[in-house]
């Protein structure tokens, strides 16, 4: 190549490369800021580029996710979660969760933690793990059958087949929330 032309040749390469960086598209998730001049500690605006403590950029954050709706609203959500906890192996939130208000309130607290660790120990032994195995699978087949509701909608019974550990599982409704009787 000529050397005549060289100086004419990095302008032009110059040029491109500036004008493909200026409309070259950020990568994804990548947001650019414009630049601000840093105030300095006195109050005075700093000049751009001098050794000034960044800080860091502000990313706008995503809203909070709308809280989950009450399982325990509805008795067929309610008797989901239900099975969800009891899988869990959490049988203290199992009790807190459904047993109706009006027996727990029945109930001394330390009574209640007590019948919760009783609970939590069970699940410790293999035929107590096993019936706790029945009946969820027993509440897993009422899953997605419409229960039988009395006169004031209050209460919902659900019937097993024969052979089930129970005839019946019932959930009543107390202050517009499920619990199982």
């Amino acid at each position: 190549m000529n050397s005549k032309y060289l100086p004419a040749a990095l302008i032009v390469a110059g040029v491109i490369a500036g004008v493909t960086w200026w409309f070259w598209p950020a990568a994804p998730g990548q947001e650019t800021a414009p630049v601000a001049a840093a105030e300095s500690p006195s109050g005075e605006e700093a000049m751009p580029g001098a050794d000034a403590s960044p800080e860091p950029a502000v990313m706008a954050e995503a809203p909070p996710a709308p809280p989950a709706p009450d399982p325990q609203l509805e008795v067929g959500t309610a008797v989901a979660d239900f099975i969800r906890i009891a899988q869990s192996g959490d049988m203290i939130t199992l009790m807190k969760n459904y047993m109706p208000p009006d027996q727990m309130a029945k109930i001394p607290p330390e009574e209640l933690v007590n019948m919760a660790l009783q609970m939590q120990a069970m699940m410790q032994n293999p035929a107590d793990s096993q019936r706790m195995q029945t009946m969820i699978a027993e509440m897993q087949s009422i899953q997605n059958a419409v229960p039988t509701y009395d006169a004031t909608g209050n209460r919902a019974t659900y019937t097993l087949p024969a052979g089930s550990m129970e005839p019946q599982i019932i959930f009543v409704r107390q202050d517009g929330r499920w619990y199982r009787e």
